[in-house]
């Protein structure tokens, strides 16, 4: 009996300890949710890392508080593929290079304005940026997003 309650003891101390090193681990981590059928994050720091699936990256959209300057990687996509951060408001493209088996660049990314990401012609993500990530409606974010990335129009209310 005392090898089973001493056994008992010691798994129950592993998963409690694995419990806390995951939350621990993750509490850094972006915040992912789904809204309007689409996947977004909402990330604080100024490194944004994307993973591509072959048609979309791991989040379609991503809500960036304002920085100085980001720096973008983009992971599993083929080095011989054309990658793109597009603005559609005036369709000025930031080319990305492969480096170290993944794509990246930095870039200073507006406030308030969509960012499409392109590989080969095809929209498969986008990044907004904006001042408070705690201060915006979800729902109304995400559609002019999509909207805007998607027609490639942005209103310009100036």
């Amino acid at each position: 009996m005392n090898r089973k309650k001493l056994t008992i003891i010691i798994l129950i101390v592993v998963v409690i300890a694995g419990g806390i090193i995951g939350i621990v681990v993750n509490s850094g981590r972006s915040n992912r949710k789904v809204v309007s059928g689409y996947s977004f994050e909402i990330i604080e720091k100024d490194v944004i890392n994307k993973k591509y699936d072959g048609k979309y990256l791991d989040s379609f959209i991503t809500v960036a508080r304002v920085q100085d300057n980001f720096t973008i990687y983009l992971e599993e996509v083929s080095s011989d593929r054309n990658v793109y951060i597009i603005d559609p408001s005036d369709g000025s493209m930031i080319p990305m290079e492969y480096i170290d088996d993944k794509f990246s660049t930095k870039a200073k990314l507006d406030t308030d304005k969509n960012y499409g990401i392109i590989i080969d012609y095809s929209l498969v993500g986008a990044i907004r940026v904006v001042e408070d990530i705690n201060k915006f409606n979800e729902d109304k974010l995400f559609e002019e997003i999509l909207i805007g990335i998607g027609c490639g129009i942005e209103k310009n209310e100036k």
